[in-house]
């Protein structure tokens, strides 16, 4: 990469970055959090915790009927914020409850995880103006919010997959608070949240027609404390948002149509053009600053209001595990190799599969989803993904080996991990079947990326022609499964094993993992890698027990 490029890149990020602190509701980003201790903004990301955490107790109190009187106070809905650490009294509250088997950190990680997803949308659609309802686009912004509505109830309702689903909406969340801080829906006095926003799309006699006059100009004394609406906007009671073109960006794209209100703010280029000034409330010290609590309390409001609709859409036992305020909440993956070279051991790897689903079945938590996937050099792709382990038994038996009979070296081995990893939940376990090198290593990064992202265990079996293969292999378009030489081998980092298997080795191999099934109760906490037979780490005071899981590759 030139030096050049490498500036370019550089100025693009500061671009990124000046873009989220001026441009809407503070993203809330964790990693600028130090910056912004003094900060008294409302931003994204506090919000939607806030709101998941005010839900959540509402639905411990109704199905657990849990006092949570103590915690009830930590809600100020006038500015939609939250105070102290609401989550760490939540997970308290999780594990000195009744509520044995929740994963307290499962679920901090899962709310976390849907406030991410949120303030993500101001990086992957920064300049999409019907994500954040500018430049009049309530058509579309309404639509947006309509179809990550939709797409939440039928990755769970139809496909049972919620980790998308928490995807979905947290970016559905975006767009519903941004329609509060960029329209002038406060200045309109409302006193609750659009009955529209996820019910319906707007009809065009609800806001201002493109020819319509909106904003008059002001300066910035003047923005902060009177209206700056056409005087026709506030009788007849019309929506209107501003304007947003990025400095620079004007010489690309047309300036704002005449008449129209500017978003506003040193990084708007259109504020300067008349009507002059803008109208969003994104900060305190945005041009209509003084409203921002009260944009930022309707935002958290409508936040509320769209879980509680999601709760009565998809029911209380999906909502809880939307919420991971359920038991049995990971998923078991099996991978099998069906090339031709693994026929010796495909028997094997059947009868210790189905030894494995049967030694879950008997756990305490045993898995939520039980799920089975078949690779070849051709392509990987999901076979069954079912709540039933009797399911992904049928399904295990029905595999053959030498589905395709092409010559091609190596199998998708890659593509099948994330083909699970895609389809699982967090915390999960995931067992690998295979006798061939991997031909997609280009996609081993991708791979470790959704494993660390979703802490995930992965156990990989390899037959013996595996090591025969990579001896007389000399292709770079290949790869080894385990790389123990240089410890990016996958198994290793998630703290999984790579295990080579014979025919005769089934006694010892199950044995094996009859041993490692505790998985389910234990979370890693400390990874080294040391030659030093002392190591320190230290434990949150908090942990009740402490096991300690040692393996090693000498």
């Amino acid at each position: 990469m030139s030096a050049n490029q490498k500036l370019l890149i550089i100025i693009y990020l500061l671009l990124i970055l000046k873009v989220n602190i001026i441009y809407a509701f503070d993203a809330g980003f964790i990693q600028l959090a130090s910056s912004r201790q003094q900060n008294k903004d409302t931003t994204h990301y506090g919000m939607t915790i806030c709101a998941l955490c005010r839900v959540t107790l509402d639905y411990l109190k109704s199905t657990y009927n849990i006092d949570t009187t103590y915690l009830d106070v930590k809600f100020d809905q006038t500015n939609g914020q939250c105070q102290g650490n609401i989550v760490r009294g939540i997970i308290n509250l999780l594990r000195s409850s009744q509520m044995k088997g929740i994963n307290p950190w499962l679920y901090s990680i899962t709310i976390k995880n849907i406030a991410s997803a949120n303030t993500k949308t101001d990086l992957k659609e920064m300049f999409k103006e019907e994500s954040h309802f500018d430049s009049e686009s309530f058509i579309g912004g309404s639509k947006l919010i309509m179809k990550r509505y939709q797409s939440t109830l039928d990755t769970i309702l139809k496909a049972d997959n919620y980790d998308q689903a928490r995807k979905a909406f947290g970016a559905m969340l975006h767009t519903i608070q941004d329609f509060y801080s960029h329209t002038n829906y406060i200045e309109l006095q409302y006193k609750s949240p659009s009955d529209i926003l996820g019910k319906r799309i707007f009809q065009e006699n609800e806001f201002a027609s493109a020819n319509m006059r909106t904003c008059i100009s002001c300066n910035n004394e003047q923005c902060q404390v009177n209206t700056n609406f056409d005087e026709n906007i506030q009788k007849t009671k019309l929506l209107t948002s501003g304007y947003f073109i990025p400095i620079g960006f004007n010489l690309f794209k047309k300036f704002k149509p005449k008449g129209k209100c500017s978003h506003g703010g040193s990084f708007d280029s259109t504020q300067d053009d008349e009507p002059t000034g803008g109208i969003n409330k994104d900060k305190l010290d945005s041009i209509h600053g003084h409203l921002h609590y009260q944009a930022a309390s309707m935002a958290y409001n409508a936040t509320v209001k769209i879980l509680t609709q999601l709760q009565q859409d998809i029911g209380d036992e999906s909502f809880a595990l939307f919420l991971t305020l359920k038991k049995n909440l990971n998923s078991l993956i099996i991978s099998i190799d069906t090339s031709c070279s693994i026929g010796n051991y495909v028997d094997l790897a059947k009868d210790i599969s189905t030894n494995i689903i049967n030694q879950y079945g008997q756990l305490e938590f045993a898995p939520h989803n039980y799920i089975l996937i078949s690779f070849n050099s051709d392509y990987a792709k999901i076979i069954i993904n079912s709540r039933k382990p009797i399911d992904l038994i049928n399904a295990i038996e029905k595999v053959n080996s030498c589905e395709n009979t092409t010559s091609a070296l190596g199998g998708m081995y890659y593509s099948s991990l994330i083909e699970g990893l895609i389809q699982s939940e967090y915390s999960s376990v995931m067992y690998t079947f295979t006798d061939s090198v991997a031909s997609d290593s280009y996609l081993k990064y991708k791979a470790r990326a959704l494993l660390r992202n979703k802490h995930i265990v992965i156990y990989s079996f390899l037959g013996q022609q595996m090591k025969k293969l990579l001896l007389k292999s000399k292709s770079n378009l290949v790869g080894q499964l385990d790389g123990n030489d240089d410890g990016t081998d996958l198994p290793s980092i998630s703290g999984g094993l790579t295990y080579p298997i014979a025919v005769n080795d089934r006694p010892v191999i199950l044995e094996f993992i009859l041993r490692r099934l505790e998985w389910t109760r234990l979370q890693t906490l400390v990874i080294f890698e040391s030659n030093s037979t002392s190591i320190t780490f230290y434990v949150d005071s908090s942990i009740d027990e402490l096991h300690i899981d040692i393996s090693s590759t000498g």
